[in-house]
């Protein structure tokens, strides 16, 4: 369980990096320019995948190692069980992923971190 005020931290993370996704998500890269070429994760405007807008997120902050983990935890248990295994990057880039989908993973993590 996490402590209320690391959980508003966390939740707050978890808001930002699914804002900083919408509009601007991209698959096979941690960020990409509008063309879909890879570039710095700190460009500006650039499209980024999940682990890129939590990267943003939490580069805002100075954040302890463990409520970094605590994030990432709170979008892996939010991930359907056939990516339990293999991860945040495999659900991002799968195949026909679309960001209403990542943007629904957001929403999950999100909802679920209020509720512990």
């Amino acid at each position: 369980m996490i402590e209320s005020v690391k959980k508003r931290s966390v939740v707050a993370v978890l808001k930002q990096a699914k804002k900083r996704l919408s509009g601007r998500w991209c698959q096979g890269t941690l960020a990409a320019d509008t063309h879909g070429n890879p570039v710095p994760i700190d460009t500006p405007g650039c499209r980024c995948c999940i682990e890129g807008a939590i990267h943003l997120a939490v580069s805002q902050r100075k954040w302890s190692n463990r409520l970094v983990g605590q994030i990432r935890n709170a979008v892996k248990s939010a991930l359907p069980s056939q990516f339990k295994t293999t991860g945040i990057a495999a659900y991002n880039d799968a195949p026909r992923r679309t960001e209403k989908q990542v943007l629904a993973l957001f929403d999950r993590a999100i909802e679920r971190t209020e509720l512990q």
